[in-house]
């Protein structure tokens, strides 16, 4: 037997008429577009990372590989804090099919050397709470015994900016560096360093602050499982005619 719903009537099995009450049809529509809203929130906020381009490892510079600085907004007001997030990228041109990663910050990946992020702010600025990516344990050759990598690929390294109440207003400037190896199941290259600089405009702490629309950020875990709880409810909250 099938059932035919047009708006909030339904003729039901066999003939016989019943009605949903306004009530239950409002309430899915209400849940509907709360499991929309939250799925279109969730894609806006997946940073928008280019595939990941593996290389093949090579003793070259660093400088073939890109890194790209994403603060959180455009200025930085006194006495406040913003996020910046550090992407990297080990070779983007590559088409190799060989996956290549970083090491991670770990003791036990013996002489290899690890991922490390060093920054160096201005006077009245203060760095903290620098994040690695979670690393993963992987073996890269035949018998080998798994080490600790990030990627592969491009990783992306957050940290916060602060700026002190007493700081001067104006134009600063944020450098730092990527220090790290490629490692491949083909071989790795040596310790290599990526350098980078931000532009940092300070401002007063009543000036309205304006976010920077390439800033790229995760989704927030509780946020992750309120989408995915949305969608495994649906079905029971939208009951069938």
């Amino acid at each position: 037997m099938t059932c035919n719903c047009v708006g909030v009537h339904c003729l039901g099995p066999a003939g016989h008429g019943t009605t949903v009450s306004q009530g239950a049809y409002m309430r899915r529509r209400l849940l509907t577009i709360l499991v929309l809203a939250a799925v279109a929130r969730a894609q806006e906020q997946v940073p928008g990372i280019p595939e990941t381009q593996p290389v093949e490892p090579d003793t070259t510079v660093a400088n073939q590989s890109t890194i790209e600085i994403f603060p959180q907004y455009l200025t930085l007001r006194r006495g406040t804090e913003e996020k910046v997030v550090v992407v990297s990228d080990l070779n983007p041109k590559s088409q190799s099919s060989i996956d290549t990663y970083w090491v991670a910050p770990s003791p036990n990946n013996g002489t290899l050397a690890a991922t490390e992020l060093t920054i160096h702010p201005a006077e009245g600025l203060t760095i903290r709470a620098i994040e690695y990516p979670k690393s993963r344990k992987r073996s890269l050759a035949p018998g080998a015994e798994p080490i600790r990598v990030l990627g592969p690929g491009f990783i992306e390294l957050h940290f916060k900016l602060k700026a002190d109440r007493g700081v001067a207003l104006g134009d600063h400037l944020v450098t730092g560096k990527v220090r790290f190896q490629r490692i491949t199941k083909v071989g790795n290259s040596p310790p290599l360093e990526q350098e980078f600089s931000i532009p940092i405009r300070v401002v007063d702490a009543s000036v309205k602050p304006k976010s920077n629309s390439l800033y790229r950020e995760e989704i927030p875990l509780v946020e992750k499982i309120g989408v995915v709880m949305l969608v495994i409810l649906c079905p029971f909250l939208l009951p069938d005619c």
